[in-house]
């Protein structure tokens, strides 16, 4: 495949990650307390904190004082990765297989570094992981 062809494919992978996301509690059950709502809830205040925190990197440059560069594309996916997980192990599974796939495919178009990759994807699991515990009244530890 053309260089072109793969960055078609790289940009269909977040939204359809989403639209798998938001069909997953749809379609499956799960033991999330809270139910949906909740889900739904921590997932839009994750994914709101993930770009809030890409928008304070591009005025503080926090990432390129330390020679990398935020990957909003990465903290995208983790924020439904984590998600996908709290909701239903084996599509976090599944999606965490995406993620993994979706960041090597970022390393061959030459997005991002693995620094680059990694730094952004621990930072925002955390967070997105403590946003879904503090939502659903569950202490992060």
């Amino acid at each position: 495949m053309t260089y072109e062809q793969w960055d078609t494919v790289a940009d269909a992978v977040n939204p359809l990650m989403a639209i798998v996301t938001l069909g997953l509690p749809l379609v499956t059950h799960s033991r999330y307390s809270g139910g949906r709502l909740a889900f739904y809830l921590a997932g839009v205040v994750s994914m709101a904190a993930m770009y809030g925190l890409g928008w304070l990197d591009a005025r503080w440059y926090v990432w390129e004082s330390v020679g990398m560069d935020y990957s909003t594309h990465s903290g995208f996916v983790a924020v439904l990765v984590v998600s996908m997980w709290l909701w239903k192990r084996t599509a976090g599974v599944a999606a965490a297989a995406i993620g993994v796939a979706y960041a090597v495919l970022m390393l061959y178009q030459r997005y991002h570094t693995i620094e680059d990759i990694v730094s952004t994807v621990a930072v925002i699991a955390a967070l997105t992981l403590a946003i879904h515990h503090l939502m659903r009244g569950q202490d992060p530890r």
